[in-house]
């Protein structure tokens, strides 16, 4: 591993980023998803781990090592890359709905949690820059609790009913 530029971590950098630029000077039109705060620790890990995954991608090399295509990263990265640009189409497409990003998928929030923290994972493997990996697993982790907690919708918050309403119904 070395100090200097990689092209390839640039490209794949803005890759994942062109989309949220745009986000910012269009922002959605609806919000009926309920936000919460995740908390420091999370928020310090996705932010935090976003920077350094974005600092190790472009500033450190690996010199004797070049990506080739013919691999299943490549391959994984491109199916990830496709859906998540997919899902900012479509976002924009539909009057800048806000929903759309937050669909859920076989239970999972798909869109913006899952295939931002796969592809970060995934682009550093393929460059074999595992210090990027390391960013990028704690980037993924921060990420996915936080878009969990921010957009949890009221039907999937647990319901307990006070201990003396439980006595009253015996």
């Amino acid at each position: 591993m070395e100090i200097g530029f990689s092209l390839y971590g640039l490209i794949l950098v803005l890759i994942s980023t062109v989309p949220n630029v745009f986000f910012l000077f269009f922002p959605p039109v609806t919000a009926t998803i309920r936000t919460q705060d995740a908390g420091v620790a999370a928020s310090l890990m996705e932010h935090g781990g976003r920077i350094f995954y974005f600092a190790s991608m472009i500033c450190l090399t690996y010199p004797y090592y070049r990506p080739t295509l013919r691999s299943f990263l490549i391959l994984a990265l491109v199916i990830c890359s496709v859906l998540y640009v997919l899902v900012w189409v479509l976002y924009f497409t539909h009057g800048m709905d806000y929903t759309i990003l937050s669909r859920r998928v076989l239970g999972f929030l798909i869109p913006l949690a899952v295939l931002p923290s796969a592809y970060t994972i995934l682009s550093a493997l393929w460059l074999r820059n595992y210090t990027a990996t390391v960013f990028a697993a704690i980037f993924s982790i921060g990420h996915m609790y936080n878009y969990y907690l921010g957009n949890i919708e009221e039907q999937d918050l647990p319901f307990e009913e006070p201990a003396d309403t439980q006595h009253r119904q015996q």
